[in-house]
């Protein structure tokens, strides 16, 4: 058994997978760090099939990798499920070609997830991943929690690589005859991603050999500082701040007592939409008697003389009369706060300046239609019910939101992508369900 081997498997040890029957997903693009993700799971006994998106971005090598991947599936005795997005890949408004399929890939996957019922996803990011995001981060003048990285768990996406650096992977691929593709556009550095791959990283191993090494070291200490502030604050919160059904209030003088009080209001805010910057600004006025306020989105920051206090602004949505009505809540932001993760089924983020209209919930009605996200074209809410294979009780519950009559969000289940935000956008609403 090969040290490689032998480590993965210590590692999967670590994530304590539930005994059983368990099911579990890889999502294999048919490079090598999925190549070798796959063979290392094959080896570990672990039942899994594989999912492939072919985006179609590269013509025919598209269509070669998803055949590779179709071909290993095959080869391992996998079950493998593929997505044809090349339609949805023609229109991406609004957002980067990367980030599109990022969306489109993700999206997907959490529907897998609850087709199959799976226990976990498994990723192959790897340690130069982890490299090349710490520097992605640092340019964006991220603090410790971006820097500190991907974690190895979560949720129920699994990342068991990221110990592992490139040449190990490469070294067993062709000690044990593996067969992967090599993506062509790995070689443009017109991504930053790419850039740094290509042109930072080299330099700073001629300025130190053993610096990606350094690197990851500092990205552990990051990831264990973090944890420790993480506990710190959470226990400062709890022992200093009122919670409200729609906010919080805390005294301005327990804020001034700490070392940091920009840290500590940053932690407090950060998931409200508020940046680091604005946090600075809030902090540099706490001294101050008169009343003074900070808004960001729909959060209200208020400093008066005793207190600082944030307040959700809740813009109304009107319903049609039904006593068992739930409630949408729609939380402004100015820009998508830093690892939200992704959706969950019920809460959908949309673009404010798409909103022009009056918001309307309201049960769904036949021939409503809608332009799913992820998809191509435009698909009539029936036939979406009948692909999710949804009883007549549940069709007759689903409840829709609408703007001036177009269909915004199937609540939780699908938003329209005419609608949606995406992790890079501006002026963004976050829509939940009470």
């Amino acid at each position: 058994m090969s040290r490689l081997l032998q480590d993965f498997q210590l590692k999967l040890k670590d994530f304590n997978f539930p005994v059983g029957d368990t099911r579990f997903m890889l999502a294999l693009s048919g490079g090598l760090d999925s190549v070798v993700l796959l063979d290392l799971l094959s080896k570990s006994e672990i039942s899994a099939f594989v999912a492939h998106v072919n985006y179609g971005l590269r013509n025919k090598d598209s269509d070669k990798d998803e055949a590779l991947a179709r071909q290993l599936a095959e080869m391992y005795g996998w079950e493998i499920e593929v997505l044809d997005a090349k339609n949805s890949m023609l229109h991406h408004p609004n957002e980067s070609l990367q980030m599109a399929a990022r969306r489109i890939r993700y999206d997907w996957f959490s529907e897998l997830e609850k087709k199959h019922h799976l226990h976990g996803i498994f990723l192959a990011h790897h340690a130069d991943d982890q490299i090349e995001t710490f520097f992605i981060k640092l340019l964006r003048g991220s603090g410790s929690e971006a820097l500190s990285g991907m974690s190895e768990q979560n949720g129920i996406y699994f990342r068991p690589l990221l110990d592992f650096t490139k040449e190990t992977l490469l070294e067993y691929a062709q000690a044990n005859k593996l067969t992967w593709r090599e993506d062509i556009s790995n070689q443009s550095d017109k991504y930053l991603r790419n850039a740094i791959r290509l042109n930072l990283l080299p330099e700073l191993k001629n300025v130190q050999a053993n610096f990606l090494q350094m690197v990851l070291e500092s990205v552990g200490r990051l990831k264990s500082e973090q944890s420790q502030l993480s506990s710190f604050t959470n226990a400062w919160i709890e022992t200093h701040v009122n919670q409200s059904e729609h906010g919080f209030t805390v005294l301005k003088t327990d804020l001034l007592n700490e070392a940091n009080p920009q840290l500590l209001i940053h932690e407090l805010l950060k998931k409200y939409g508020f940046s680091w910057r604005l946090c600075g600004c809030i902090a540099q006025n706490l001294t101050n008697t008169h009343t003074q306020h900070f808004q960001t989105g729909g959060y209200l920051v208020q400093l008066n003389r005793v207190y600082l206090s944030v307040n959700m602004m809740v813009t109304q949505v009107s319903t049609e009369e039904n006593a068992h009505q739930p409630e949408v809540i729609l939380n402004y932001f100015d820009e998508m706060p830093i690892d939200i993760g992704f959706a969950t089924k019920n809460e959908a983020w949309v673009m404010v300046d798409k909103i022009q209209g009056e918001l309307c919930l309201r049960k769904w009605q036949k021939g409503d239609f809608f332009w799913p996200s992820g998809m191509n074209g435009r698909k009539l809410l029936s036939d979406y019910f009948t692909d999710l294979k949804l009883l007549p009780k549940e069709r007759e519950e689903q409840w829709i939101l609408t703007c001036d009559k177009e269909v915004v969000w199937i609540v939780n289940r699908r938003i329209d992508r005419r609608f949606a935000a995406f992790q890079d956008s501006k002026n963004v609403i976050r829509l939940t369900i009470s």
